[in-house]
């Protein structure tokens, strides 16, 4: 049998991820709302069909037009095939750097007890060393990695071209 100071808290850990879940949901919500997006077209570009209306009256509307004059959006061009290969491809290093960024946040946190057996260095347990220090070295990694990774496909798609 094993004592309350080894055993791990798995509710715990998982009530951590959907908290962080909803915040990163509330966080893409809010800036939704602050940013709707807008249709390109000639003129005004007005608000897309359900998105925030304006609280200016319509009044006020046209004397804003002559401090801030409409913009022209140029028309839109459809992407090439190179360009939506290398978005897919953008698409999937991303996906696998938020794999390894969620595995370094929560695996460390979950496996904690068995990891702190283990001393390093100048005896620091293993567990703290991979939250205080291995997690932002991987972090840095990542980084790098993208960057790296990032302009390999700028050139190819500037050969392909």
């Amino acid at each position: 049998m094993q004592d309350a100071s080894t055993t791990f808290n798995w509710l715990g850990l998982f009530q951590l991820i959907v908290l962080w879940l909803m915040a990163v949901f509330a966080a893409l919500w809010v800036l939704d709302w602050l940013f709707p997006q807008l249709r390109r077209d000639e003129g005004d570009a007005p608000l897309t069909p359900g998105a925030r209306q304006p609280a200016a009256p319509p009044s006020v509307l046209p004397a804003r037009k002559a401090i801030l004059p409409a913009i022209r959006m140029p028309p839109i061009i459809p992407m090439p095939p190179v360009g939506r290969l290398a978005w897919r491809a953008n698409m999937r290093t991303i996906g696998v750097m938020l794999l390894i960024w969620a595995g370094v946040s929560f695996v460390p946190a979950a496996f904690a007890p068995q990891l702190n057996r283990l001393q390093i260095l100048t005896g620091f347990p293993l567990g703290y060393y991979m939250g205080a220090q291995g997690s932002l070295v991987v972090f840095l990694g990542l980084i790098t990695a993208y960057a790296w990774r990032a302009a390999r496909l700028d050139r190819w798609m500037s050969a392909a071209i």
